[in-house]
């Protein structure tokens, strides 16, 4: 058996994203849902350029020594400020060197291909972001109610 360590994917996901390739990933955890399901949903992280970058985009990020997908919800200063879509209060401050990719497009258990820049996508995000005081338990009832499925 051999044993994959998160550094070394990590650094080959950053090879491929530095040759001008897409690399697929599923996440785990719950920082993002409703939009992404843990485990079943795959993020095509593409390369991007900085000035690319804008609030509403989902990247991939190291942050104090662990790699997290959540969302651009603002720019402060020379940072970013992200937080995931299942979180309710914390955000993270990531410079710009430290964000690796960002997520176009996302591939739904069925197969289909979900752009997260479409009309569709931007509105969930304003819609969600205008929700953020009942979010918690929005959350709440979001998860029990896939719990039963």
């Amino acid at each position: 058996m051999i044993e994959i360590t998160q550094e070394w994917l990590f650094s080959e996901t950053k090879e491929f994203l530095a040759k001008g390739e897409n690399v697929m990933m599923r996440g785990c955890g719950n920082s993002m849902n409703p939009y992404m399901r843990a485990g079943k949903d795959t993020a095509v992280l593409s390369p991007f350029r900085e000035e690319d970058l804008h609030p509403g985009d989902i990247v991939l990020f190291s942050y104090h020594g662990r790699y997290i997908l959540h969302r651009i919800i603002g720019r402060k200063g020379g940072y970013y400020v992200i937080q995931g879509d299942g979180v309710c209060k914390n955000t993270e401050k990531v410079l710009p060197q430290d964000i690796i990719a960002v997520v176009r497009t996302l591939i739904r258990p069925d197969g289909r291909e979900v752009s997260t820049q479409s009309f569709g996508a931007r509105l969930y995000w304003q819609c969600w972001c205008r929700l953020r005081p009942f979010r918690r338990y929005l959350l709440w009832i979001i998860r029990k109610l896939f719990k039963r499925i």
